[in-house]
């Protein structure tokens, strides 16, 4: 039922984005027919390092990219993670990957002339990565060791949140992420616990939520 939900939601505010977008090209629409580039933002996420210091199991780096036009952001970022679990004589868990999301905002505050913006997305996104699974024998008294090699999984996301500029060419905004239908190819072994970026899999829900904070710098035209 939820994901009927979003999908719903994701239609109707497509829908209000596109006619925001075109109720006000139609008044500028004779001045100016081209698309305008205004230049390229290039960002670092900041809660995901601090994280590692403080939580052993989950460590992340991630880069974003986006080419800024008057409407519309084209937007990529690229992630490494690295994922370990393990109980003394029970289990140990390893997962590494990298995964990519691409996808495009629509910015409501074009005529910011900070190049601040409010806006809102959609993502396609997968990762590439590797898993293994050490289960303790209390009667052999070892570890047997299971392995799922070179997984693809699959999910989308629905994005909204804010840029601002904090000073010349610096900016820093927030990312507010709805995580939704994952998919896992190769699961040789056992099935995929975990993956990278999307989060950790379970039976009670296909939704995950995600926050991100960037500090950018935008290269002008």
């Amino acid at each position: 039922m939820l994901k009927y939900f979003i999908s719903v939601v994701c239609i109707f505010l497509s829908g209000c984005a596109f006619a925001f977008i075109e109720q006000d090209t139609v008044v500028t629409r004779k001045k100016d027919r081209k698309i305008q580039f205004l230049g390229f933002r290039a960002g670092i996420e900041l809660i995901s390092p601090i994280q590692s210091f403080f939580a052993v199991s989950t460590k992340e780096v991630s880069f974003q990219g986006e080419v800024c036009l008057k409407y519309l952001f084209l937007v990529y970022d690229v992630s490494y993670s690295q994922t370990s679990l393990y109980k003394e004589k029970t289990f140990e868990y390893n997962n590494n990957g990298v995964s990519m999301r691409f996808g495009v905002d629509i910015n409501f505050t074009h005529k910011n002339k900070n190049r601040d913006a409010i806006f809102w997305g959609l993502r396609y996104c997968f990762s590439h990565h590797d898993e293994s699974l050490s289960l303790w024998n209390t009667y052999w008294e070892k570890y047997y060791l299971y392995r799922n090699e070179n997984q693809l999984s699959t999910w989308y996301e629905m994005v909204f949140g804010i840029k601002a500029k904090i000073a010349s060419h610096f900016y820093m905004g927030y990312t507010v992420r709805i995580k939704f239908n994952p998919t896992t190819d190769n699961q040789t072994s056992f099935n995929t616990y975990h993956i990278p970026s999307f989060g950790t899999l379970n039976t009670f829900s296909d939704f995950r939520f995600g926050f991100d904070y960037h500090l950018y710098y935008f290269f002008s035209k």
